[in-house]
């Protein structure tokens, strides 16, 4: 089963509760009472979509964190990105040389195929559509 880690889970939870402020900075503790997540985790995960670009924090009486771009900029795949890494749906469709049955896997093209093809649709779905659909449920 192809699933995302825990952590993605909530980086999506503090990505949604972000949309939603849009344009306005929010604070850590606020994320946290929001979306019910524990502090700590909210923390780790802020860190991580401020290093990867996703988030842009900022310090003082009126700080926190905001989106660093519009929402419709921001792609579900940034997010993934900015909390996996790089993934694949196997290890042959991250890169060369990571399997050693690589040379001789019938199967190898089509798994990249399919990859290119979730990973494109990642990448065409911004966080703003997301939230938008999540809204209508």
């Amino acid at each position: 089963m192809l699933r995302l880690s825990k952590l993605a889970d909530y980086a999506f939870m503090v990505v949604t509760h972000m949309v939603f402020c849009y344009p306005k900075n929010c604070d850590s503790q606020a994320i946290a009472r929001d979306t019910s997540l524990p502090l700590p985790t909210v923390r780790k995960v802020l860190k991580k979509l401020v290093n990867k670009g996703v988030l842009v924090s900022f310090r003082g009486i009126r700080g926190g964190y905001a989106l660093a771009k519009e929402p419709q900029s921001i792609s579900i795949l940034d997010v993934i990105n900015a909390i996996e890494g790089p993934w694949g749906i196997t290890e042959c469709s991250v890169g060369k040389d990571l399997c050693k049955l690589e040379r001789s896997c019938q199967v190898r093209g089509s798994w990249q195929r399919l990859h290119q093809t979730f990973y494109q649709s990642l990448a065409e779905v911004s966080v703003g559509e997301f939230c938008v659909q999540n809204k209508r449920l």
